[in-house]
């Protein structure tokens, strides 16, 4: 439908209620009825008088300003208690009890947005279907037109982001083309970058991966979202020293670690700090990578229960492997265990690879053999195990580079359909 609002006035370019990017400041503030019988501040051609007198639109402000703020704090009370309403139906009502004119409350649509991202780690279906319910709410509130693209992006993107969690990627990608067209904002597209940067590297296709990663960076630089900024610069880091393209790596670690904000992502800043030190162990700066380790260690006091520190640990044996510390072997034989106990066949092979790594040649057949029987028995029935088993085996009494042997093992894994568990990006 055409837009009949008739057109107002535009204020002059240097006039302060102009600043950041309102389009139509005369239009806020008559809706928020800041403006007395003198009208708008004179801003029309042909009537530009050589100066404003603000103090009675100011006074107004002021006198208006605490019922405005008690105005939103309410609406949040009130979306607070229709959150708690909605969650406690069963999931076939909820969509039904959005008809109810109470729950037409922006503050509620953004509230589903934000619990979505926040239980998206521990209950991803329970986080899709609160992004698919701000989505529905928000058509029923009437926003304008942006702002429902803006919601719909944001809802897609956290519907695809869970998908991927659950390890659906098929269905992730239906999510990310469905939030196409309402990618307005060059920091909308960052986030869709990202997001798909994500799927395609658990896919393992990592040149795309790793492109959309870099542009994803470069569209939050624009925007001067150095958070974010950060945040795809570390997750290039982490891809480019999977891959084994550790001077790559260096200086976007390191770029990435001057702009995130560890207590913001903190599992995120630690396994990019610790990430750093395995680039600078591999390219023989043993010292300063010994001082960035103890960096990441400290800290670990920002991380919370939800984080997993596997990935973490077996970075930690990792450095102390390239750095030729006694204690390697033992540290990568733990993890290994405890990532075969939880049942994580895909990190236990690349662990295994790993600790056989660290035993004298001589021994690395007999002992790399004891362990995949281990791992036959604690993987029995999975999908493409014979497979895995077999290309660990070859590994032992090949004489292709530890880099070649964990790309090769890495192949068998995608070949069978076996990935490491979903990067808990939210």
């Amino acid at each position: 439908m055409a837009d009949t609002t008739p057109p107002t006035p535009e204020a002059p370019d240097d006039d302060p209620l102009n600043r950041g990017g309102i389009g139509c400041p005369w239009t806020v503030g008559r809706r928020l009825g800041l403006w007395g019988t003198e009208g708008p501040p004179p801003g029309t051609p042909g009537n530009q008088p050589p100066a404003y007198d603000y103090g009675p639109v100011f006074q107004r402000v002021r006198r208006r300003l605490p019922k405005l703020v008690q105005q939103v704090h309410q609406r949040r009370q009130e979306a607070v208690a229709h959150l708690a309403e909605l969650r406690g139906l069963p999931p076939e009502e909820r969509r039904r009890a959005l008809k109810d004119p109470r729950f037409r409350n922006p503050a509620l649509v953004e509230l589903l947005l934000e619990t979505s991202g926040a239980v998206q780690r521990r209950e991803p279906g329970e986080s899709e279907e609160l992004a698919g319910l701000a989505a529905a709410l928000a058509a029923r509130t009437e926003p304008t037109p942006d702002d429902l693209a803006a919601i719909f992006a944001r809802s897609l993107g956290l519907a695809a982001n869970a998908r991927r969690l659950r390890g659906e990627h098929r269905a992730a990608e239906v999510a990310l083309e469905q939030a196409v067209p309402f990618l307005a904002q060059a920091a909308d597209w960052g986030a869709f970058c990202r997001g798909l940067g994500l799927l395609r590297w658990e896919q393992g296709r990592l040149h795309p991966a790793a492109a959309l990663f870099d542009h994803a960076a470069a569209l939050f630089q624009k925007e001067k979202l150095a958070p974010e900024q950060g945040d795809c610069l570390a997750l290039l880091g982490l891809l480019l020293t999977e891959a084994a393209a550790y001077a790559s790596a260096l200086p976007i670690l390191g770029a990435a670690l001057a702009v995130l904000e560890t207590r913001r992502r903190p599992w995120l800043a630690v396994r990019a700090r610790l990430a750093l030190a395995l680039t600078l162990a591999e390219t023989g700066q043993a010292k300063v990578a010994r001082q960035t380790r103890a960096e990441a260690w400290r800290d670990y006091r920002w991380l919370d229960r939800e984080d997993d520190l596997l990935p973490l640990q077996w970075l930690g044996g990792q450095i102390a492997a390239r750095l030729r510390e006694r204690e390697a072997g033992a540290l990568l034989d733990a993890v290994g265990q405890e990532s075969q106990r939880q049942g994580r066949l895909a990190e236990t092979a690349l662990m295994a690879l790993d600790w056989s790594r660290t035993l004298p040649k001589p021994r690395r057949a007999g002992e790399l053999a004891v362990r995949t029987a281990e791992m036959a028995e604690a993987f029995a029935g999975r999908k493409g195990l014979e497979r895995v088993l077999g290309r660990l085996r070859e590994s032992a009494g090949g004489t292709e580079s530890r880099t070649a042997a964990a790309a090769g093992l890495r192949r068998a894994l995608r070949a069978g359909g076996i990935g490491p568990a979903p990067l808990p990006f939210v």
